[in-house]
């Protein structure tokens, strides 16, 4: 990592202000159609979350081992959900027509990007970082799927979620030994 400490207090900056701005938009009832899409917030929550515990959790390893390539591989994959994340919002919010949250989100974007370029080092980076967006990606597009009973969407994001999925497992998984 080439910004370690701007890096890390990013992530857990971010990480954290994600969970307390849903919070918010739930306590408050800022959530619009949530009874009428319930899957598809569902789904959209859980990679929410997952977003910020990921951000939360590469922010403590980077301020604990900024050079350990698995602190490097999370931010990149929690970086990932984050790019898909606050793009998804950006034009969500210009979509909406709410120009503060718009401008906000593409302050996010833009140094989610900055901090990417500035610390990427590794092909294997990139990979996390890919791994990143198309799990985001096909996590919610899976769930609008279900809400909408929309076969084709569930039909084209499966196979993507599968396959980023067999791409994960050689890394974790241990070597079989064949006779």
């Amino acid at each position: 990592m080439k910004i370690k400490r701007l890096t890390a207090g990013f992530c857990l900056a971010v990480g954290i202000l994600n969970l307390g701005m849903w919070a918010t938009l739930l306590i408050t009832g800022q959530v619009p159609l949530v009874h009428e899409q319930l899957i598809s917030y569902l789904f959209h929550w859980f990679s929410e979350f997952t977003t910020a515990i990921l951000l939360i959790t590469a922010g403590i390893f980077l301020f604990r081992n900024p050079e350990s390539s698995g602190a490097g591989k999370l931010y990149f994959l929690a970086s990932g959900f984050l790019i898909n994340a606050i793009n998804g919002a950006a034009w969500y919010y210009l979509l909406n027509f709410s120009l503060p949250i718009f401008l906000m989100s593409c302050l996010i974007l833009g140094f989610s990007l900055f901090l990417v370029i500035k610390n990427f080092r590794y092909r294997e980076e990139i990979n996390s970082l890919t791994t990143g967006i198309v799990l985001y990606g096909s996590i919610n597009i899976i769930g609008y799927g279900f809400d909408r009973g929309d076969t084709s969407l569930l039909i084209y994001a499966f196979p993507m979620l599968l396959a980023v999925i067999m791409i994960l497992l050689p890394k974790t998984a241990k070597p079989v030994q064949m006779n």
